[in-house]
């Protein structure tokens, strides 16, 4: 009814204006490429032992002994779910730090709080290969590091599908990151455009970001605008437990920039309506600029995503910290 025709099959761009599904070309004034990110892979020996996240969701029951590699929001997450599934869950991460575009100082409390509950985090490692050994696996590392698990989560990240759509041919500029576009979402090829988390952006790769931008693309399209897209600020969580969540300024780029912004911490537990949930850990942020305006926020508690979203307005309307305690 709304005339949008839906094809199914393997698209590839043949020309600026084709793209060939399953070999049936369909014409078009403009393309959009949408096609978002797939689980990276360890290329390393035995690697097919290992599991990505639709896997692990997927289990009819949890395994014993759970090992995830990686320390980003998949790996933290799982780690957590498993833990309270009563799996003994081993974290082994490649570099020294987790979930490295958070607060450093609240993703350690809440490794230190996971550690508390029994998972383990071997950190500073390079996992080399995966073996079966019976019914069991063992993961291998350097300085002949061996792990005996039952299962193992590959949760070394999220790259981007560029392969085989024809970006080559057509000289569509790309990386690893994804897509080049400019700030009208599109490639160097004037009549193709990309959205979603294909792009090489640095706003984060979330489902409203790639809502944005395709209801930005809309307008573009029906002749409503013709502005550069000016992303809200678009805030981040991840569901450990606590959770934590930021938006806007990070406390990291505070403190490069100590000209620019000051930072004030709370410890959340001593606000009162936080006392009626019993909560007993927790911290945040808050980012201000020199004009005293809020201009980024982060907390890791049991509520951080809904305290952040509380403060979205507060960024978008430039508050500051007298209208903030209103």
């Amino acid at each position: 009814s709304v005339h949008i025709d839906i094809l199914s099959g393997h698209g590839v761009l043949d020309d600026p204006h084709t793209v060939l599904v399953d070999g049936t070309p369909k014409t078009a004034e403009k393309i959009v490429i949408a096609t978002g990110l797939r689980p990276h892979r360890l290329d390393i020996s035995g690697s097919e032992l290992a599991h990505d996240s639709s896997d692990f969701m997927n289990l009819s029951a949890m395994p014993k002994r759970l090992t995830v590699i990686g320390s980003g929001y998949i790996a933290m997450e799982f780690a957590t779910m498993a833990n309270a599934a009563g799996s003994e869950v081993t974290v082994i991460t490649h570099g020294n730090r987790a979930l490295r575009k958070f607060n450093q100082d609240f993703v350690e409390k809440i490794i230190d709080d996971l550690q508390k509950r029994g998972v383990k985090f071997v950190r500073n490692t390079e996992v080399t290969s995966f073996e079966k050994k019976g019914t069991a696996l063992t993961v291998n590392a350097e300085d002949n590091f061996q792990l005996e698990t039952d299962w193992i989560l590959d949760a070394t990240g999220r790259i981007p599908n560029v392969e085989k759509i024809g970006l080559d041919k057509l000289g569509v500029e790309y990386n690893k990151n994804g897509v080049v576009v400019n700030d009208h979402l599109q490639t160097n090829v004037p009549n193709i455009y990309a959205s979603g988390d294909v792009i090489d952006k640095i706003q984060p790769k979330l489902t409203p970001t790639a809502v944005f931008e395709s209801t930005y693309l809309m307008h573009q399209f029906a002749g409503d605008s013709s502005s550069a897209i000016d992303y809200p600020a678009i805030p981040s969580v991840v569901f450990t437990s606590p959770r934590i969540a930021q938006v806007g300024v990070t406390p990291e780029e505070a403190k490069k920039n100590p000209d620019k912004y000051t930072i004030e911490t709370h410890h959340t537990p001593d606000d009162w309506y936080r006392q009626v949930d019993k909560e007993q850990l927790g911290d945040n942020a808050l980012i201000f600029d020199k004009e005293h305006h809020l201009v980024g926020a982060s907390e890791f508690s049991d509520k951080a995503d809904d305290a952040i979203n509380t403060l979205l307005p507060a960024i978008e309307f430039k508050l500051g910290p007298e209208q903030l305690g209103r």
